[in-house]
């Protein structure tokens, strides 16, 4: 099995990029996270799947910033655990995947996030 991480290759932190995903990426919705995804077609770099994710909390939701990085911090760790396992199961991928998770929800529930990051890994599943 993989190791369960997540280095700092695998953040989106380009403008650029990121500005992209939100222009021409797509939207899934799984209560509390709303996501923004781009599947790139084939992916040169690597011989496995590229997943590369950002996280944002917004600030009208939860004034303190230890609220939203602790949101953040709990969104990092389960996309961490559900990718490690979605990238056992398919290792014969070859595509690249930019993410960017938003949180939507006043109440900061861990077992909700992560059902919703689970259930985004099944509908990438069904999209590659």
């Amino acid at each position: 099995m993989l190791k369960a991480t997540l280095s700092p290759e695998e953040r989106l932190k380009s403008r650029t990029r990121i500005n992209f995903l939100f222009d021409e990426g797509k939207q899934l919705f799984r209560h509390p996270l709303k996501v923004f995804y781009f599947i790139h077609g084939h992916n040169d770099s690597h011989l496995s799947a590229s997943l590369k994710m950002g996280v944002t909390v917004p600030k009208s939701l939860y004034k303190r910033a230890v609220d939203r990085n602790r949101l953040k911090r709990k969104i990092r760790e389960s996309y961490r655990l559900h990718k490690s396992v979605f990238l056992a199961d398919h290792p014969d991928i070859n595509k690249s995947v930019d993410w960017f998770f938003i949180y939507i929800d006043r109440k900061g529930n861990e077992e909700k996030i992560d059902q919703a990051i689970k259930q985004l890994f099944s509908d990438l599943e069904k999209l590659i």
